[in-house]
Order: structure tokens, then sequence, then C-alpha cells
């Protein structure tokens, strides 16, 4: 029997997770490095890093509640379903 949990799915936001952050990193570092230093530019990363800790911060307490082990897709021969009436 094949069987596709939700564990896919968080793969899939670790990897978007991890694309973001490593582009927001390269975002403030070069708004620090080649940005000019002024109280706009600093305000800007400090809402933009906000935004980002804010929105992840809401998305944890989902990610703790679900079940990851739940299938999604099963295709194949599971004996645990009742065999069909001649």
């Amino acid at each position: 029997m094949f069987a596709v949990s939700l564990k896919i799915i968080l793969l899939l936001y670790f990897l978007f997770s991890l694309g973001f952050v490593l582009f927001a990193a390269f975002n403030v570092y070069h708004a620090l490095r080649f940005g000019v230093a002024s109280v706009v530019n600093i305000t800007t990363l400090v809402i933009f890093l906000a935004g980002a800790v804010f929105i992840f911060a809401l998305t944890a307490p989902v990610i703790m509640r679900t079940n990851w082990n739940q299938v999604i897709l099963s295709v194949g021969y599971d004996s645990s379903y009742p065999s069909p009436a001649p």
C-alpha cells in the first residue's frame, strides 16, 4: 500500500520558511550595508522583521497541534476495509 501523509505539507512549509529566512537575511544585510543609514531605513527593517516574526508566531500553534501522520492519499489494498459483499 502506498500512503501520502501531511508530512509533505510540513516539508514544503519548512522549505518555504527556509527560503524566506535566507532572502530576508540577504535583504537586511544589503539594506544595512549599502543602504542609507536613516531613520526610515531602520524603521522599515524593524517593521519587516517584526511582521515576519509575527507571521511565524501565528503559524507555530497550528503546526504544533496538527497530526502530521494523518494520511491524505492512500493507494492500494488495505485489509482494514471490509470486503465487498458478493
